[in-house]
């Protein structure tokens, strides 16, 4: 007799199996449940993956022309190399289980994680299928107690293979189109081309220009200052569209107009035409969701992407202070809501500072967070109720998780409340209007004030205090008016913040409305996101990709930046790789597929039909980069800028028949042949067999073997005698510099020390 095997995708899964329905102890990679006779593991994440074009093909290992298209393989998967030992543990599992339960995410990424391993294992044996969207104790005996016959979502698990298979040859195709046909102008780097992050680029691309061709234009609005029972007030003044010289968007173009107006009201009787007060509110903001808590952060705390990721997985895993932190969904559902009361009382312990702004919480009071038919696969991120001294966390965890902290308090804090007046007078035949806010009941704002309200709806164009006791008909004076001058302004580039946000959002720069709709359908079941281009859990890596790459850069100011090559391929590609019209019409497609319509082969034979025509089109076409070649001295032949292990320097794109080496300085080549190794007769100490030969590097002379790369052996003289520094992997909280291991001034103590110092001056004491 066997055990049922649980095979979930996370490690939270299986501990949230574990606290509310099955004991069970740890064996190895999974969990024992001699009671229930279960067996528990997770995979976190895929073990499977596509194999690579060379795998079916060796020729196919060379980035050639020649090579591209490759035919349409079937696809195959192998294991995860770095994921090869818990592989074959949870292949033993399976040969030995009598059935099985499905515990992916629910969607259909989380459906071909499980799907593809019982595959590959050959298993024909019952699997059913378990959604767990709430892992507190309701929410998982709820989903354990209406388990589904998992052959009615396997379909589900074809879309997610359909489009991981077109995205791979998709993007290893087209990259090796443009990275050779780039080559041959010279170009030394690769050109990426992905569904993704070609889409990504263009933003920043059209934004860029959209930028920088804003020509300077100056519009004017008029102000008076009135008196009327008694109360000054500013108002602004009502543009007549039809009537006054005015541009696109009505705002008053002539300067002289303007100045005559004011000329006009100036000391002038000025009648109330209406007064109206109204109560309004705003609801606190939803909690974070991964885009929101990564766009916040960036902006709030000015950090860079790969600290914020990294901190969310250590208050997560290490700290285990909040929970899952790749949430797509800002909502929670009911059985958060009956436990927050012990959520609360953690945070307070935590945390002094808000402990004074917890106890005036009320439990009773449910946003509209809480919804368990708007709650997805995972909830929005908050607190957990894990006690911690958090004054042990460095200042940006502590920071990220107060940030969290506060906007899950404002769940239980009263709506913002205030009254509302506004009014309009006449002067001379115009009219003109105004605006105040008196607020009754500051709510959630006492915690979190700095947030953006996006629900925010007083007029923003005049706010003056104390209109509420103007009457309706009064009549008063015309104290001043005043003309502003304004300059037009173009859309800001793009920061870290805005572009997270439009990613999630991109339907609106979308022309074409079949492709609008289909973006927009894409995320109708996921009502924080509209419209995304990948996943909030993939999104930051592609724009950390698409920095690393060169495509991208940061200034001073923060401003997003894409650079001169990065146009250019914008430039080449087809416009719907640099619009998000493959993601619209692949999920089309993959619509189909989940509903057993279409099938996957049908669908890859599809998008290799397509690949086949766009290549051919380009290579018949050429490509034209506006890059600079620098000719080889010696054959005439470009030169190619090269990342070797002593730093940059530029080679021949002839080599092997020309083999021409230079040295870089500033980006640049520098044009004298690189000096030639000098012997000095010695043997190699470690092969035996090379000689040992002087060299010029990155450091200075050196004497290496000259049988590299196969000896590697390398005699380079130390700078000074004094000790370096050790860079680690761990990045600084306070400038997201690397930081530097270092010994105190007496040499017994070990600290990491911030690289970027004395400008910062952190460090943490081993």
């Amino acid at each position: 007799m066997g055990y049922e095997l649980i095979i979930a995708e996370k490690n939270e899964l299986v501990d949230a199996t574990l606290k509310h329905m099955y004991q069970g102890r740890k064996t190895g990679y999974y969990y024992t449940c001699d009671t229930d006779n279960k067996r528990i593991m997770a995979t976190n994440g895929h073990m499977m993956t596509l194999l690579d074009p060379e795998e079916y093909d060796p020729t196919l290992k060379t980035w050639s022309l020649l090579t591209i298209p490759w035919v349409n393989h079937k696809p195959r998967k192998k294991p995860d190399p770095s994921k090869a030992a818990q592989f074959k543990v949870l292949l033993e599992l399976i040969a030995g289980a009598d059935s099985i339960i499905h515990a992916g995410d629910a969607d259909d990424e989380g459906q071909l994680i499980v799907d593809e391993i019982l595959q590959y294992a050959k298993w024909t044996g019952k699997v059913k299928r378990v959604y767990i969207t709430d892992n507190t104790d309701g929410g998982v005996k709820k989903a354990y107690a209406n388990l589904i016959d998992n052959n009615l979502k396997i379909t589900d698990g074809y879309a997610a293979e359909a489009r991981s298979i077109a995205d791979k040859n998709f993007g290893y195709m087209m990259t090796r189109l443009y990275t050779c046909l780039a080559k041959e102008q010279g170009f030394s780097g690769v050109l990426n081309v992905g569904r993704v992050q070609t889409a990504l680029r263009g933003l920043v691309v059209r934004r860029d220009r959209e930028f920088e061709a804003h020509s300077k234009a100056y519009y004017y609005t008029v102000t008076g200052l009135f008196n009327i029972d008694n109360v000054s007030f500013n108002a602004n003044y009502q543009v007549n569209p039809i009537a006054d010289p005015v541009d696109d968007k009505n705002r008053i173009i002539d300067k002289d107009f303007a100045n005559n107006l004011v000329s006009k009201i100036t000391g002038k009787p000025a009648k109330i035409l209406s007064i109206s007060t109204v109560k309004k509110q705003t609801l606190p903001p939803l909690p974070f969701n991964k885009a929101e808590i990564t766009s916040a952060a960036a902006k709030k705390f000015k950090v860079k992407l790969d600290v914020i990721d990294k901190t969310l997985e250590d208050l997560r895993l290490v700290h285990e202070l909040i929970t899952y932190g790749r949430s797509d969904s800002r909502y929670l559902s009911d059985e958060i809501f009956a436990d927050s009361p012990l959520r609360l009382e953690s945070v307070a312990a935590n945390s002094s500072e808000l402990a004074g702004i917890i106890a005036k919480t009320d439990t009773t009071i449910k946003s509209k967070a809480f919804n368990n038919e708007l709650c997805s696969v995972h909830h929005g991120i908050i607190p957990t109720q894990k006690l911690a001294d958090i004054s042990k966390l460095s200042t940006i965890e502590r920071n990220m998780y107060l940030f969290i902290a506060q906007s899950f308090i404002a769940q239980f804090l009263p709506n913002h409340q205030y009254d509302q007046t506004n009014l309009t007078l006449e002067v001379e035949s115009h009219k003109f209007t105004a605006s105040s806010k008196l607020v009754t009941v500051n709510g959630w704002k006492d915690v979190f004030a700095e947030i953006d309200v996006e629900e925010s709806e007083l007029d923003e164009e005049a706010d003056s205090s104390g209109l509420q006791s103007i009457s309706n008909g009064s009549v008063g004076l015309c104290n001043k008016g005043t003309t502003n001058n304004k300059e037009t302004k173009p859309r800001p580039r793009y920061t870290v913040p805005t572009l997270v946000k439009d990613i999630n959002n991109i339907a609106k720069y979308v022309k074409d409305e079949k492709i609008k709709k289909l973006l927009i359908e894409k995320d109708k079941d996921n009502p924080d996101i509209n419209s995304s281009i990948g996943t909030p859990a993939t999104q930051n890596g592609i724009i950390k990709e698409c920095f690393a790459n060169g495509f991208l850069v940061e200034d001073a100011k923060g401003n997003i930046i894409s650079t001169p090559i990065c146009r250019d391929l914008h430039d080449i590609l087809s416009e719907q790789f640099t619009m998000p019209d493959l993601t619209a019409l692949w999920y089309e497609q993959q619509k189909l597929i989940a509903a057993g319509k279409l099938t996957v082969s049908e669908f890859t034979a599809d998008v290799f039909e397509f690949l086949g025509k766009e290549i051919a089109k380009v290579k018949a076409d050429g490509i034209k980069l506006n890059i600079e070649m620098i000719p080889c001295p010696k054959c005439g032949k470009a030169l190619r800028r090269q990342d070797g292990k002593f730093g940059w320097w530029w080679g021949c794109s002839g080599y092997p028949v020309c083999d021409s080496k230079y040295k870089d300085k500033d980006g640049k080549p520098v044009l004298v042949e690189a000096e030639k190794p000098v012997a000095t007769g010695e043997k190699c100490p470690q092969c035996k067999t090379g000689d040992i030969v002087i060299k010029s590097g990155k450091f200075g002379e050196m004497k290496a073997c000259n049988q590299y790369p196969k000896c590697k052996y390398i005699e380079q003289k130390p700078k000074s005698d004094k000790p370096q520094a050790e860079v680690t992997g761990e990045i600084c909280p306070e400038c997201s510099s690397p930081m530097l291991k270092r010994k105190s001034k007496d040499g017994t103590k070990e600290f990491l020390g911030c690289s970027a110092f004395p400008k910062c001056k952190h460090i943490k004491w081993q």
